[in-house]
């Protein structure tokens, strides 16, 4: 009887030794995997972060910037690009002055086109000097629509980025 009991003792002894290396390798994996989690927790907040700073650098970019849409393009005889930018800057300025934003060339830091030529007009990127400047644009934008001809399709609005 004793040793019947003793047989039995034995094989739960080797059920629970059998019991602890699985809990044991049981553990092991999720410690393991409570790591990666952690590591992908990690490099998730990293890339987060980055792209959060990237974006306030690009709104800070911007924000002296203006859109203005359908904008007529140059005539298509103009070939040279000094040409083109030169015909740009005039249409520019001469909306400036129909709209009474009163923006010298002096206040202007760059203008480009947006996008590849087409048989559309290009959007028409402009970066001012002072937010000021740009102040003075956007407050008379809305004359745009109270005029005649092909002005009235003109559009002038912040230079936004994607998440904007």
């Amino acid at each position: 009887m004793i040793t019947k009991r003793l047989g039995v003792l034995e094989e739960n002894q080797k059920k629970g030794s059998a019991d602890i290396v699985s809990l044991t390798k049981r553990v092991d994996t999720i410690q393991e995997n409570v790591e990666k989690s952690k590591e992908r927790e990690v490099r998730i907040k990293s890339e987060t972060m980055e792209a959060v700073f990237a974006e306030q650098r690009e709104r800070k970019s911007r924000e002296r910037n203006v859109v203005i849409h359908n904008i007529p393009e140059p005539d298509a005889k103009l070939k040279k690009p000094d040409e083109r930018k030169e015909a740009d800057k005039k249409e520019m300025l001469d909306l400036f002055e129909k709209i009474e934003a009163e923006v010298e060339e002096e206040d202007i830091r760059f203008f480009a086109r947006a996008g590849e030529a087409s048989d559309s007009s290009r959007p028409l990127v402009i970066g001012f000097k002072s937010t000021a400047a740009k102040a003075k644009v956007l407050g008379n934008a809305s004359k745009l629509s109270d005029m005649e001809n092909k002005l009235s399709d003109i559009s002038i609005a912040h230079d936004l980025t994607k998440a904007q």
